[in-house]
């Protein structure tokens, strides 16, 4: 092929090729061409390339040997140079006779580590020059790497007059072309430094572990007795019969129990991160608002206040509201409500209402009317008593027989604060009374109050009590309706104190951080300095062995140091907040400069809107972006560029900010443990960390009056959303 591809083009008829061979293998090949006509080769002429390709191979290969002759002769002179250069202390010895070892060589190490020169060593026998408490361990060394023709290693305490040396003896045996071991070599690696820094690297982890063990149940036990407290926490809330929520200091939900499908229609996961103003009735909802903003306002700390709301199936229902404020260091972190439905109570108020108005107009059937009202009086869910301008009853229904246990013939034409009202009410009462037939001015007419009452046994209990004027004829009948609120200021009280004794769990915890983490600094900085000292003292003496000791200490020690750091971060956040008018492009520029490293490592592709300015704690900002940032190029594909986008969307209040990337994702079960204080979603080897960068992100944002989530699907990548208040910038 080569010929009629390249050669015969040429001109070239007659080809003779003769194979240059070196050690039985053809290495190339002699050629010989000619062009006009084709012709054979003569013998002559074949003999003659041959002689040539051979002439060819031999010159090739004394070339060869003059190579191999002389890197000997180098190899030669360099282990001579490194037997007599080397730190360790190496020795020949002679297989003799009945199992005698004599020395026939000695490196200079040899006689600096032991003291015993040449001329005291050479030509002696083993049992001369070691001691007899180890030479019958020796001997059986020997004989071991004889027997099993290998390297046999142990370790070996030597007393020499320079003193007391610990080391790790090879012994290998060589053996001649009869497979008879006529040498055997020896090798002293001297691990005296290394042994004694191993004891003390022991002794100090010991001590760290054991400090370490005390912290963690310490740590461990206030854990335990805070998740029993929310359980417990939980548990009442969500076997309570009215919702149940918490928002943050905005009105939005953080936690609802599952009682408000019953009463708004929604489940929990359909309210969590709204308003709870999305549920007023349009018409009543700046009545709402206002009052609320009041509270705000006025630091009023509980409140009670009734207002119709829509449910999903967009039915109007009437609900009766108690919100708590919930503070921290003075400010209001968030609040903690309880809603009835009153629906029926609303109707039944309206009800009566509207026939008693009827009443006043009728008076052709009296009776039938009076049965009429007596009929709703007595199926009323509610107590219902009916006074006089006198002060005195004039109705009084089942229900209210139940929960005074005086009966209707008992308290009819009889003063009403002589039965139901405590006695350190009653000159208030009368006087109340008093003053608005005079003026018209009832303060506490057609509202919701809450007040004691007392029953027949003298025992005071907590009532909802609602007082409606009505005219009758020429006179002025008043309708009481009451109810026992007894078991709903007892969930009240429950929840509001258990909402203080988690606030107070909570800061005693992070207080107990703090100081723990500082604690454990001292020792870890300790070890660090010293494996740090003892790698600078035994470098270039170590094996691969101590290396990996060394190397698994300070990994060790750097990855604890990491987690105490997360720590006292998330521990710090929110004590002695200070914020201030902030670029939120200029905090993200410093981010990604602070990151270009792993930025660069990684290519990853980082994009922004151009975002606003927000009223915030500069610092606690960093880490927020910081964190979100760097969640995106940890958690990215294998072989995959990641890309982030940062977006922000500006709405009435608030600016809404997301965090893109094109990474792992999450799976659906596990986003409800990204937030919590040390979850952790993958192994340490596949995505270092300390669990703890989530938690601190969601910790900055509550504390900026906004909230966190994402929003993610497993290999598709996750976008986290977070809000900041639009806060007027002066």
């Amino acid at each position: 092929e080569c010929f009629e591809t390249y050669l015969k083009p040429l001109g070239l008829t007659s080809l003779l090729d003769a194979p240059i061979r070196k050690g039985g293998l053809v290495i190339g090949i002699v050629c010989f061409e000619q062009g006009g006509s084709p012709r054979s080769w003569t013998i002559d002429e074949q003999l003659f390339a041959g002689a040539i390709a051979d002439s060819i191979s031999i010159l090739l290969e004394s070339i060869e040997r003059i190579k191999a002759e002389k890197a000997f002769q180098e190899k030669e002179q360099l282990l001579s140079s490194v037997y007599d250069t080397v730190g360790d202390v190496i020795f020949v010895l002679s297989v003799e006779k009945e199992e005698r070892y004599k020395f026939v060589s000695i490196n200079k190490t040899f006689v600096t580590t032991t003291g015993q020169k040449d001329h005291q060593v050479l030509g002696k026998y083993i049992d001369e020059i070691i001691s007899a408490s180890s030479l019958k361990m020796v001997q059986d060394n020997y004989k071991k790497a004889i027997l099993e023709k290998k390297i046999v290693r142990w370790e070996e305490v030597s007393d020499y007059p320079t003193g007391q040396l610990i080391g790790e003896v090879s012994i290998a045996p060589i053996f001649d072309e009869n497979g008879k071991c006529t040498l055997l070599v020896g090798a002293v690696h001297d691990i005296t430094d290394r042994k004694k820094a191993e004891e003390e690297t022991r002794r100090m982890s010991l001590e760290l572990e054991e400090r370490v063990k005390e912290r963690t149940i310490a740590l461990t036990q206030t854990q335990e007795s805070l998740k029993l407290s929310e359980e417990k926490y939980r548990k009442f809330v969500e076997e309570a019969g009215d919702v149940v929520y918490s928002s943050d200091y905005n009105g939005y939900f953080t936690y609802v129990n599952p009682m408000s499908k019953k009463i708004t229609g929604y489940i929990e996961s359909e309210l969590l991160g709204k308003s709870f103003t999305e549920l007023i009735d349009p018409e009543w909802k700046d009545r709402v608002v206002k009052f609320y903003k009041e509270q705000f306002d006025n630091k009023i700390r509980e409140t009670l206040f009734s207002f119709p709301i829509i449910t999903k199936l967009g039915e109007k229902k009437w609900v009766e509201q108690t919100v708590i404020q919930q503070r921290e260091g003075g400010r209001v972190i968030g609040h903690q409500a309880i809603v009835r439905d009153i629906t029926e109570r609303k109707k039944s108020e309206e009800e009566i209402k509207q026939k008693s108005e009827e009443l006043e107009r009728s008076n052709k059937n009296l009776n039938d009317s009076e049965q009429q009202t007596q009929s709703i009086f007595n199926s009323a869910p509610d107590a219902v008593i009916v006074i006089n301008e006198e002060n005195r009853i004039v109705k009084w229904n089942h229900k209210a027989e139940k929960l005074f246990d005086w009966n209707e013939s008992e308290v009819i034409g009889k003063p009403l604060y002589n039965y139901i009202i405590p006695e350190r009410y009653r000159e208030r009462h009368k006087n109340g009374m008093k003053h608005y037939l005079a003026s018209g001015d009832g303060p506490f007419l057609n509202k919701d109050i809450e007040i004691e009452a007392i029953n027949k046994n003298g025992i005071e209990f907590s009532i909802s009590l609602t007082i409606s004027p009505v005219g009758v004829k020429d006179k002025i009948l008043f309708i009481g309706f009451i109810r026992d609120i007894t078991e709903r200021k007892r969930i009240e009280e429950e929840i509001k104190k258990k909402s203080e004794e988690l606030v107070r769990s909570n800061q005693e915890l992070e207080q107990f951080a703090y100081i723990a983490s500082h604690d454990l600094q001292e020792p870890l900085r300790t070890i660090s300095n010293f494996v740090g000292l003892l790698g600078k003292t035994l470098l270039g003496k170590t094996d691969d062995v101590t290396n990996d000791y060394l190397n698994f200490i300070t990994g060790a020690t750097s990855k604890m140091q990491n987690l105490i750091k997360d720590l006292l971060d998330y521990s710090r956040v929110g004590k002695t907040i200070t914020f201030s008018i902030i670029d939120c492009n200029s905090i993200l520029k410093d981010v990604l400069a602070g990151m270009d490293a792993s930025i660069k490592e990684s290519k990853a592709i980082i994009t922004s809107d151009v975002l606003p300015k927000v009223k915030a704690n500069e610092i606690q900002l960093k880490q927020l972006f910081q964190n979100l940032v760097s969640n995106g190029i940890k958690f990215r594909k294998k072989n995959s560029v990641p890309e982030i986008k940062i977006t922000v969307e500006e709405k009435a209040t608030e600016y809404l900010f997301a965090v893109k990337d094109n990474g792992i994702g999450i799976e659906e079960k596990d986003i409800s443990k990204l937030f919590v204080l040390f979850q952790r979603l993958h192994r340490e080897a596949e995505y270092p960390g300390t669990g703890l960068g989530l938690a601190t992100s969601k910790k900055i944002v509550l504390l900026h009056g906004g909230k966190i989530w994402v929003e993610s699907k497993l290999g598709k990548g996750s976008t986290f959303y977070f809000t900041l208040p639009k806060n007027k910038l002066n």
